[in-house]
């Protein structure tokens, strides 16, 4: 019995073929470029948001935070990338931080209905971002901005459900963003949001000076030892609240020194 003689593709085929290849290579060699170009975009975001952070944000010119966030903003909508793509996710998380600044600029400057649709966009990213930290940090921006406007319980049940996630892992950012969790307790306590007691409000300040102090996180110090200051001075101790707002003062001055 004869074998079946092996099947020589055609010089057609060959000719097809080799141009499959050219254009699977093309394809590849596209795709590079490409993928720099959008990790370049994001880190270049991520570096905006930083710089207007510590140059807008931190010096109180929030009218020009906000134009700058909302240029970050527009920046990462139009990139458009695909949910496959090997920078999906981080695309996804500095966006996340992007809102979640941008957020806070709307609820500083009232704008308080804009600030909870930018909330929505926010939970959006940071879920798709598929990172806890990035997660319990917009859970703590939606949450503040639930009670301010008045949905207290929502907001609060947000609120306890980062402080699970920030306490689950021992990173820096964790404890970082644990250590402002309690700073916003204090806060919202303050402005009548909550009732914690005054010594529940310095203790509050407590726990977040221990997690930030280490941190050399100076401006999540400073804000402590105010909301200390003012829970000591609300129930009569006001030695121990010139001390706090003399240590608040000298923090305030180390904010961008590391």
């Amino acid at each position: 019995m004869k074998k079946p003689k092996k099947k020589v593709p055609s010089r057609m085929m060959k000719t097809k073929l080799s141009g499959l290849l050219i254009v699977a290579a093309l394809m590849f060699d596209c795709a590079r470029p490409q993928d720099e170009e959008a990790l370049a975009i994001i880190n270049r975001s991520a570096a905006q948001i930083d710089s207007a952070l510590v140059k807008f944000e931190q010096a109180e010119r929030l009218p020009e935070a906000l134009a700058a966030y909302r240029a970050v903003d527009r920046v990462l909508t139009q990139l458009e990338l695909e949910t496959v793509h090997p920078h999906y996710r981080k695309q996804q998380s500095v966006h996340a931080q992007c809102l979640l600044r941008l957020g806070n600029m709307l609820r500083q400057l009232d704008q308080k209905d804009e600030a909870r649709t930018v909330g929505q966009r926010e939970l959006l990213a940071a879920r798709a971002a598929g990172d806890t930290i990035t997660l319990a940090r917009t859970l703590i921006s939606n949450g503040v901005t639930l009670i301010a406007t008045g949905e207290t319980a929502s907001g609060l049940a947000m609120m306890e459900e980062a402080r699970r996630l920030f306490a689950q892992d021992t990173s820096a950012d964790s404890k970082q963003g644990l250590g402002w969790y309690w700073i916003l307790q204090a806060d919202l306590a303050e402005a009548g949001y909550t009732s914690a007691s005054f010594g529940e409000r310095s203790a509050f300040a407590d726990s977040a000076l221990h997690l930030l102090l280490p941190l050399k996180n100076w401006p999540g110090v400073a804000r402590a030892y105010a909301a200390r200051a003012q829970a000591n001075k609300a129930r009569g101790n006001f030695a121990a609240a010139r001390v706090d707002s003399i240590e608040q003062a000298r923090y305030q001055t180390l904010i961008g020194e590391r």
